[in-house]
């Protein structure tokens, strides 16, 4: 005598059925309506529904656009030195005009065709008084995002650096971060780009004051300099080096996607609540707890 095998398998199915006026009926109907108002009222009361604002993660892409402004307070004011690529800056403060030699590289450590630091040296020759006490120095980057939405603006990355001891070369250190007034980045102001040559206030405090209010700005974290005074040069040294790392990345989102993601809560909870529901139903009817019987 051998062992049993399966040779076909037909499933037995069971069809409960009820009058159309009985009380499983009724549930049935109320089952159904709560398994399409009940998704649509929990993703309507759900934060995902009102996603107005989202987030992802990226490392973007920062450019040097060449454009910068630089200014050195020293012992006197008379002595002061300044440059822009900005014209009108130039002709505001041309009594303390000195022209640097500029030098950048941009590093692309793992090949994927995004910068991870940047390195910038300027170098002012043949300073008759070259004994700095502050610096402040504005560059400007252009930031590209395309991972989840298409954008691009030039960013400022900005900041002042004062001590108490005289220096002539200066390097600085940060990682840049993508910041926002509104504290997220608006598709719509996707290639709307600063206009600093049109300025009519021109000076060091308005740039301080109102460029960097601007909608969106670079911000160093972990800044800082290091300084060092020599007695054998007349040159001024700068340099700056800046990493550009992975970062959160906050977006208004837009109706479309508003919409998707409403929809996919909805779907969900749809799902997750009609399967419980029939398997209450279930329960109901195999328990003869509803006026129910099986059909032949």
């Amino acid at each position: 005598m051998g062992f049993l095998v399966e040779i076909f398998s037909i499933p037995i199915s069971k069809k409960y059925v009820a009058s159309t006026l009985s009380l499983a009926n009724f549930i049935k109907l109320n089952f159904k309506l709560i398994s399409l108002i009940l998704p649509l009222l929990l993703s309507f009361i759900s934060y995902g529904f009102w996603l107005k604002v989202n987030y992802f993660i990226e490392q973007p892409k920062i450019k040097f656009t060449k454009d910068y402004l630089i200014w050195f307070e020293t012992e006197t004011e008379s002595t002061n030195i300044f440059w822009s690529t900005f014209q009108n800056y130039n002709d505001k403060y041309k009594k303390n005009l000195n022209i640097p030699s500029l030098q950048f590289i941009e590093m692309d450590n793992n090949f994927d065709k995004i910068i991870d630091s940047t390195q910038i040296e300027m170098t002012f020759q043949n300073v008759t008084k070259n004994r700095i006490t502050k610096v402040f120095f504005a560059i400007l980057f252009e930031t590209i995002l395309d991972y989840r939405v298409h954008w691009n603006f030039k960013t400022f990355v900005m900041e002042e650096f004062m001590s108490f001891n005289n220096f002539n070369q200066i390097n600085c250190f940060g990682d840049l971060y993508l910041e926002s007034v509104n504290e997220y980045v608006d598709m719509k102001d996707n290639n709307e780009n600063l206009t600093i040559n049109g300025d009519i206030n021109v000076n060091i405090t308005h740039f301080k004051r109102n460029v960097k209010n601007e909608k969106y700005y670079l911000k160093a974290k972990r800044f800082y300099c290091d300084t060092l005074l020599l007695s054998n040069t007349s040159d001024i040294k700068v340099s700056f080096e800046f990493t550009n790392p992975q970062q959160i990345i906050f977006y208004k989102t837009n109706a479309l996607e508003l919409l998707k993601w409403a929809l996919v809560q909805y779907i969900t909870f749809a799902i997750l609540i009609r399967a419980s529901l029939n398997q209450i139903l279930k329960f109901l009817c195999v328990n003869e707890i509803l006026d129910t019987w099986i059909e032949e």
